[in-house]
């Protein structure tokens, strides 16, 4: 209520009180009082945007599933739901919002610990959800006369989001991906102005990386702006990348197969790039492959841990020792609950695991950690780990997916200390 400007220490409301309130943050069940809280905002004109949550779960979390509460969940570069966003009936809007390292699409931030303060690569709903606000406060900024309920309707109209997954609204995406130029362009025509808005070409990812297993991923092009796009082609500068237009239009907007192809290629780190060309501007979009050398099971040592997404910790860790081309792990005893599992090895000794250079892997792959329930003893855990390639960051951001993914105590050197 404070921020919203109902009550302050002097109890009068403030002249200009927020129109816009985001909140990243979740907990606790339903409560009709703090509904009838977001009824009383909403009839004051202020739009509140919240984070859908991080359990993998289609249940009701709120803040975000409210009535009156914009409920905003996480895609990631590929523009595909993220394995920790929840889902359901209650998500209104999808936005990027992971990290994942090795095509770092992470949402760069403040943060810090030990009185160390620096920029930071941060996920989750958490981070999608500020974004959303930011384009709502954007939409009031050339509209002020936009209320909660114009902004729903706009948004159920499809006049804010380029529309990802099924054809309208569905359970993953809500009403798809917000797209800030069409919610300028929406709030400008509810005020019967135009800001003519011209075509331009977009992709939804900048950069590919696909390591030394993966073989395929895809590109979705599409109309960033206003207006017709059309000619739009797609081309490879090297023999061993190919493009197939899976899903692609008449204009040649939509989804495209990126593939690569290792047979014949020597050991090493190869970069390549597509052009997309459109008739009003082109994209170049940049790919990464490592082919690996002989097979070598050594990766050295490796940590493993295993990782609460619930209490964002570490709660147990193992060193697997290499036997038969495998590592072997055994876990100590862990409460029954629901996990994540990663493993990945420590070059330069920082105690974090996964930095650029060292090879990570995680349950199910990388790409998609899947959250496991362990209820009883498990024997089938198992997941490939590979040397990442990372793409290049600027700056000296500290990770925050090693935070996540947690930092471990070396059994080593635990060993050896006194």
């Amino acid at each position: 209520r404070y921020a919203a400007g109902l009550e302050n220490d002097s109890g009068t409301v403030p002249q200009n009180p927020a129109r816009v309130i985001n909140l990243s943050l979740g907990g606790g069940g339903f409560s009709a009082s703090s509904q009838d809280l977001y009824n009383e905002l909403r009839s004051l004109g202020i739009v509140v945007v919240a984070a859908a949550g991080n359990e993998s779960s289609s249940a009701a979390s709120y803040p975000a599933s409210y009535a009156n509460v914009i409920s905003v969940t996480a895609v990631d570069a590929q523009q595909r739901i993220t394995s920790y966003s929840n889902t359901g009936v209650t998500v209104d809007i999808s936005l990027p919002g992971p990290l994942r390292k090795i095509t770092v699409d992470g949402i760069l931030s403040t943060g810090g610990s030990d009185g160390e303060h620096a920029y930071t690569f941060l996920s989750g709903t958490s981070m999608a959800s500020p974004h959303v606000a930011g384009v709502v406060a954007l939409m009031l900024s050339v509209n002020p006369e936009l209320d909660g309920d114009d902004i729903d309707r706009l948004l159920g109209s499809g006049a804010l989001t380029d529309d990802i997954g099924e054809t309208g609204r569905d359970d993953l995406y809500g009403y798809g991906l917000i797209n800030a130029r069409k919610a300028l362009d929406a709030a400008l025509s509810e005020a019967g102005d135009s800001s003519s808005a011209a075509p331009r070409l977009t992709a939804s990812a900048s950069a590919l990386s696909f390591g030394s297993t993966a073989t395929t991923r895809e590109v979705l092009l599409r109309n960033g702006g206003g207006g017709d796009l059309d000619n739009v082609s797609v081309s490879a500068d090297q023999p061993w990348l190919t493009v197939d237009a899976s899903l692609a239009d008449a204009s040649g907007l939509g989804t495209y197969d990126i593939r690569v192809d290792r047979d014949g290629l020597a050991a090493g780190v190869y970069e390549g790039s597509l052009r997309a060309t459109s008739s009003a501007n082109s994209v170049t979009i940049r790919v990464l492959l490592s082919v690996a050398d002989t097979f070598d099971s050594d990766l050295g040592q490796i940590y493993l841990l295993v990782f609460d997404p619930e209490l964002d910790e570490v709660v147990a860790q193992a060193a697997p020792t290499l036997s038969g081309g495998e590592y072997r792990y055994e876990l100590p005893e862990v409460l029954a609950g629901s996990y994540q599992i990663f493993a990945g090895t420590d070059i330069d000794n920082d105690l974090l695991i996964c930095d650029a250079g060292e090879a990570c892997g995680a349950y199910l792959t990388i790409d998609q950690p899947l959250t496991v329930d362990l209820v009883v003893d498990r024997d089938d855990l198992d997941f490939p780990i590979e040397f990442l390639i990372a793409l290049p960051v600027t700056g000296s951001a500290t990770n925050a997916e090693n935070a996540r993914i947690g930092t471990y105590r070396s059994l080593e050197r635990e060993a050896e200390t006194p």
